[in-house]
């Protein structure tokens, strides 16, 4: 077991940090310039090119304040949930382009006829798009099965962070404060 520092000792390491100019080598640089991940977190490894940074960034932000990880598992499970909910988002911002560059390909939009005259029906061309989109062996059922794959990976990983929180906190039970010291802190106990 670690003993506690001291104050004199804590003094000391702050003097000698103060003195830090920061890292002098290239490998120190680099890794350095990787302190502002946690766990991997904000790593933007899976984010492509022309994605949106802040975006990704404020989706960790209020997952970690969500699920407020407690142990190096819950990090590596909430890094999971994170991932997989940015692949989820990326996929249907896919599956809207596509329904989008379809819609435009679709050459005539179905006319309905109506006591006040001829009109577009305004959902008609989106629904031949999507029936055009969604009847290609290729793109439609690849969306739908990357779509199926990445909720099942996200539940998953939801249930397995909610598992090891429950047994987390059963095997490190927070302790119980004194009811007398709750009610009235800092002031002597009677006996």
């Amino acid at each position: 077991m670690k003993k506690p520092r001291t104050e004199a000792q804590d003094l000391c390491s702050r003097a000698n940090g103060a003195k830090s100019r920061g890292p002098v080598t290239p490998r120190g640089k680099l890794m350095s310039s990787r302190n502002s991940l946690k766990h991997g977190l904000l790593a933007t490894a899976v984010l492509l090119p022309g994605e949106s940074r802040d975006r990704f960034l404020k989706l960790c932000t209020e997952l970690t304040t969500e699920y407020g990880p407690k142990s190096p598992t819950e990090w590596i499970l909430l890094e999971r949930i994170v991932h997989t909910q940015w692949r989820l988002v990326r996929l249907r911002n896919y599956e809207r382009v596509a329904m989008i560059q379809e819609a435009s390909a679709v050459a005539q939009v179905p006319e309905v006829i109506t006591e006040a005259g001829v009109w577009f029906e305004p959902c008609a061309r989106d629904t031949v798009a999507f029936h055009a989109l969604h009847g290609r062996i290729r793109s439609g059922s690849v969306l739908q099965i990357s779509e199926l794959r990445y909720e099942r990976q996200f539940a998953l990983a939801v249930a397995q962070f909610k598992n090891h929180r429950e047994r987390f906190e059963s095997a490190n039970p927070s302790p119980k404060k004194d009811p007398i010291e709750e009610t009235n802190p800092g002031s002597p106990r009677n006996g």
